[in-house]
């Protein structure tokens, strides 16, 4: 492609007065054929590629059938398959199914992330229990320190908005909901990255992803309210749980927790939000991370 200067080189990067090309999140050095940092997702590598361990290699040293715009994520070229990786640690499909090809969503309706041939926009997900593999994926990242928890729930909300069907929407979280509650069970804890406000009064630094994950299911299930009705409806409803909790058959284990009040109305709100756009993607984890994280 023809620009001023010449500036437009390979790969879609534009090359600056030191002669490297910038890839967007970091820089291509075209006379050795790598990036001169490594990949900023710190989980990039997979044990089912090897090659994907030399985490400055262009495209796993495949340029003829794949590229990669902002130097995150090996895409098949001339595709829409890749959805943006983002350097906080969002997943495309195509990541996503490298690291659990076993999962069902890749196994069965999924193309091979490797095969440029067969590749075409990811299906939607319509079962939630997929995302399983997901949420402990960033569990571990937040456990080795990787990622905040606040930060590691906006990385898979990412996920969700673009890959969960619409009418799944409700139960996208619910793999970090407690099993007593019908959920997985998955923590995000180790590594507390939620503003102070939101900081358990009771368990300082304590998992925050399961009062989240609850809330956001209510405020969907609000959907067909106004908006101020649904708030209302929010706000009661987070200082009720917070009493049952303080006065109910718990009251040996709980204690009222304005942080829980404030961070499930929020929750609520954006799952409020998401269900009222229907078809459109919600940007949660830009949500979350404007109103949730530090």
């Amino acid at each position: 492609v023809a620009s001023v200067g010449d500036r437009n080189k390979f790969g879609t990067y534009l090359r600056d007065q030191t002669g490297l090309d910038y890839a967007d999140q970091r820089y291509y050095n075209s006379a050795i054929g790598r990036f001169l940092t490594s990949d900023p997702y710190e989980a990039s590598g997979g044990v089912g590629e090897p090659g994907s361990w030399g985490r400055g290699s262009y495209v796993v040293g495949d340029p003829v059938n794949f590229v990669d715009a902002r130097g995150l994520e090996p895409c098949p070229a001339n595709s829409s398959y890749c959805v943006e990786v983002t350097a906080q640690g969002g997943l495309s499909p195509a990541a996503f199914c490298r690291m659990f090809p076993q999962n069902s969503w890749c196994s069965s309706a999924h193309p091979d992330p490797h095969d440029p041939a067969t590749s075409r926009p990811a299906p939607k997900i319509d079962d939630p229990n997929v995302l399983n593999d997901l949420a402990k994926h960033y569990q571990k990242l937040v456990a080795d320190k990787k990622l905040t928890d606040c930060e590691a729930l906006a990385a898979y909300a990412d996920f969700v908005d673009v890959n969960l069907a619409p009418g799944a929407r409700w139960a996208a979280f619910r793999p970090f909901m407690p099993t007593d509650f019908g959920g997985g069970g998955i923590r995000l804890e180790g590594n507390f990255g939620f503003k102070p406000q939101f900081n358990d009064g009771t368990k300082p630094g304590s998992d925050q992803s399961h009062h989240f994950a609850a809330f956001f299911a209510e405020g969907i299930k609000l959907a067909n309210l106004p908006l101020d009705e649904a708030a209302q409806a929010l706000l009661v409803e987070s200082f009720s749980w917070e009493l049952w909790g303080l006065y109910g058959d718990r009251a040996m284990t709980w204690n009222f927790n304005l942080p829980d009040v404030k961070l499930g109305f929020i929750a609520g709100m954006i799952g409020y939000q998401a269900a009222r756009a229907g078809e459109e993607q919600t940007q949660l984890g830009y949500m979350i991370r404007q109103n949730l994280c530090r």
